[in-house]
């Protein structure tokens, strides 16, 4: 089987499927078999699991829509062993319940556009057979029916030529004329046959496929699986088959001919999350979300929905979507990589003891933050277009495995706290909110990159919870009329903590020692004086050296933040 097509240009390497001894394996010792089981379907699965496993990155190679990316291999894999791991070492005799539990996992653990589509089909097949004990090819065929109909209606603008068409045509298999087989060897090696001529022809499909010198990947993906399941039955291990794709592909990337892919090679980003409310259904949410991209995939399970999309603006689309709830499972990938997640970062690398820290600031406190040692810090405004864009860049640039975003108000944790456990760009994500920069900075020198995420965010939260933080303000009209009016000669100060007040004072070096608790009781306690904006240098200093009369035998030191909510924030740690 020759997966090229006849307008291809002649210096174009041709990708070559030998499948010709296939058909002569089948019935080699093989018993009669006609009844589906729990047991055997996810056995066949874990065997299609293997195929893909084998061949993944060829198919990775020739992936060219919707996107050039080069993960479908990858996406059906993991999406397919995520389906696999949800079921333990005792799998459900019972095939409705056997399927359920795959296509659980298959619909938690789908990635990109492939993925979530191939779940879509698993979860048809599952629905269809909810009630099956075990079942014949007349309902295994019906079923094939059921997952190709679930997997179109989760696209928002089906496409022809691609995996959807041949899980079309595998249960139009059957169809009159064609006599369907009860042995279930024979029926999975027809779909296989009729399958191979299917990859072969989608170039004729999708003119982007025949101007690049390729098959679709994901219909040659779902046509893996279809040869591991037939193997299975079959009596053959997927590394013994004749199957083997061989050759070097180098498309080239011509102009979109459809309208259906992006017009420019700024591809922008996969994202996918799930809301899981209730609120909203898949039709609601592919129809709320369209403005914002294409490659448009939901699937439902309960009362949660999965949205896949490939977007330029993942921050405005993730707010539009919390308007039906709160995002979960969030996963974006920048596709301008062309790249899988896998491969981005090193193989040395230790996934569970490597770390880095980001800090996140909206008052002041980037410099400092930035002075402290930190991976990076992004100062930026609530509500701002450009946080999103500089956050992924950021992360694209860093190779560790686990980033821990750290927000140093409520109104900034409120912008990041969807991203908590997601993935971007291969990175897992992690969120932690501080009422106040003070205690972050605390925080952040807590922080050990060779230490697990679990660890940090352990260590990072003890030491802010064991550090003060003391505003000084002087005083607003509001507090006029429990001080009186001041002359601008004599200032009343306010310290507060946690937004209490505490105390007041003329003198501010006063108002911060009488704010302070019984210092004896620290063991080589740690004074820092952080300036505001409105602060002035000399007065500051001024303040330090007073401090240091009034406190003595105590570290005290002297920043500028520049943070505009206060004149001065006092920590003791």
């Amino acid at each position: 089987m020759i997966l090229c097509h006849s307008s291809y240009k002649q210096d174009l390497a041709c990708m070559l499927l030998v499948y010709n001894t296939v058909h002569t394996m089948t019935y080699i010792g093989t018993p009669t078999v006609e009844t589906f089981t729990g047991h055997s379907l996810i056995s066949a699965m874990a065997s299609a699991q293997a195929a893909l496993t084998l061949h993944q990155h060829t198919i990775n190679r020739i992936n060219v829509f919707p996107v050039p990316d080069g993960d479908t291999g990858t996406n059906m894999l993991a999406t397919l062993t995520s389906g696999l791991n949800n079921i333990d070492d005792s799998c459900p005799a019972h095939l409705g319940e056997a399927l359920r539990t795959l296509g659980d996992g298959c619909f938690w653990g789908a990635r990109g556009n492939s993925g979530v589509l191939l779940s879509q089909f698993i979860q048809g097949l599952s629905r269809h057979l909810a009630d099956h004990d075990t079942c014949t090819t007349i309902d295994m065929i019906a079923a094939l029916k059921a997952g190709y109909s679930t997997a179109y209606e989760s696209m928002h603008q089906p496409v022809e030529g691609t995996m959807l068409s041949l899980m079309k045509l595998a249960s139009l298999t059957f169809e009159f004329p064609v006599e369907l087989p009860a042995d279930l060897t024979e029926f999975w090696q027809q779909i296989v046959d009729a399958s191979k001529y299917h990859v072969d022809d989608t170039p004729n499909q999708m003119p982007l496929l025949a101007e690049s010198g390729v098959v679709d990947s994901g219909a040659l993906g779902l046509f893996i699986i279809f040869v591991g399941i037939w193997a299975h039955y079959a009596g053959c291990q997927v590394d013994t088959i004749p199957l083997q794709i061989d050759g070097t592909l180098q498309p080239r990337i011509p102009a979109p001919a459809t309208n259906n892919h992006i017009e420019t090679e700024d591809w922008g980003f996969c994202t996918q999350f799930v809301i899981s409310d209730g609120r909203t259904s898949a039709r609601e949410l592919r129809t709320l979300l369209s403005p914002f991209g294409d490659s448009i995939l939901t699937s439902e399970l309960g009362n949660s929905v999965k949205l896949h999309i490939h977007t330029k603006t993942p921050k405005q689309l993730i707010d539009t979507a919390l308007s039906s709830g709160k995002p979960s499972a969030l996963m974006i990938q920048n596709m301008d990589d062309h790249q899988s997640p896998t491969s981005i970062l090193s193989n040395d690398t230790d996934s569970e003891r490597t770390s880095c820290l980001i800090s996140i600031t909206d008052d002041g406190f980037a410099n400092i933050f930035q002075e402290s040692g930190l991976s990076c810090n992004i100062h930026t405004q609530q509500n701002d277009p450009s946080f999103f864009a500089s956050l992924v860049e950021i992360i694209e640039k860093n190779f560790c495995p686990n980033i821990i975003l750290m927000a140093t108000s409520l109104k900034q944790f409120k912008e990041v706290q969807y991203l908590e456990a997601s993935n971007i760009c291969g990175r897992t994500i992690r969120t932690i909110m501080f009422h106040n920069p003070v205690q972050a900075i605390s925080a952040a020198l807590a922080f050990n990159p060779y230490q697990t995420i679990k660890t940090n965010i352990e260590q990072m939260a003890s030491q802010a919870a064991s550090t003060l933080c003391i505003s000084i303000n002087p005083s607003s009209s509001a507090d006029s009329q429990v001080y009186g009016s001041q002359s601008n000669e004599d200032p009343i100060y306010i310290s507060r903590i946690d937004g209490n007040e505490v105390s007041s004072n003329t003198d501010p070096a006063q108002l911060i020692k009488e704010s302070l608790p019984d210092l004896e009781s620290h063991l080589d306690p740690i004074i820092t004086i952080y300036g505001g904006s409105q602060s002035i240098e000399s007065e500051a200093n001024a303040l330090l050296n007073t401090l240091e009369e009034l406190i003595p035998n105590t570290t005290i030191n002297l920043l500028f933040s520049n943070q505009s909510n206060a004149l001065y924030l006092i920590s003791l740690e």
